[in-house]
């Protein structure tokens, strides 16, 4: 685990960690073989860890949790 932001950054600069979001990272490896619908999983994780309040995953965000297709829809934004 890093002990610092500067150690955070140094992960993410080699190509050890990936930044999600803000304050949210995972593997780089996980994230690099994952597809578009599973780091949509990722990211929308990251948004319910980091909420200030209890929150549902909903709409487009929650099809890939369910293994729905997503038809090439918009995956920008969590829902």
């Amino acid at each position: 685990m890093p002990d610092s932001d500067r150690d955070l950054a140094r992960l993410v600069r080699n190509g050890v960690l990936h930044r999600v979001r803000r304050g949210a990272y995972v593997d780089a490896r996980t994230w690099t073989d994952a597809d578009a619908d599973e780091r949509h999983v990722l990211t929308a994780q990251a948004v319910v860890k980091q909420a200030q309040t209890e929150v549902v995953v909903s709409h487009i965000s929650a099809l890939p949790f369910f293994g729905a297709p997503t038809w090439g829809m918009s995956l920008g934004d969590v829902h």
